[in-house]
């Protein structure tokens, strides 16, 4: 939890001519709700690189499946389509 230094914030009112104790509170809440709010959703970068070394590995192993797919598929088209059709030319 991060904690705004609610003295500091009352001496730079107090500073810039505003003797508001009240407004430096509310000033101070405000901030540290804030911070709080987008700390929460705050993520490490260990987290962040592990998430997308997993996504990574994921999406590798979808492309090395659909490379082996297509070579099978072109393998079986070459046996079943041209190579027949090339015998027939062969023997003309």
């Amino acid at each position: 939890m991060i904690r705004i230094n609610l003295y500091g914030v009352w001496k730079k009112l107090e500073f810039l001519g505003l003797n508001f104790r009240e407004q430096a509170e509310v000033q101070a809440e405000v901030l540290t709700e804030a911070f709080n709010v987008n700390l929460e959703s705050l993520v490490t970068k260990d987290f962040l690189e592990s998430q997308l070394n997993s996504r990574f590995a994921e999406v590798n192993a979808r492309i090395d499946y659909l490379a082996r797919f297509m070579t099978w598929s072109h393998a079986l088209i070459l046996g079943a389509i041209i190579l027949p059709y090339l015998q027939g030319l062969i023997a003309l």
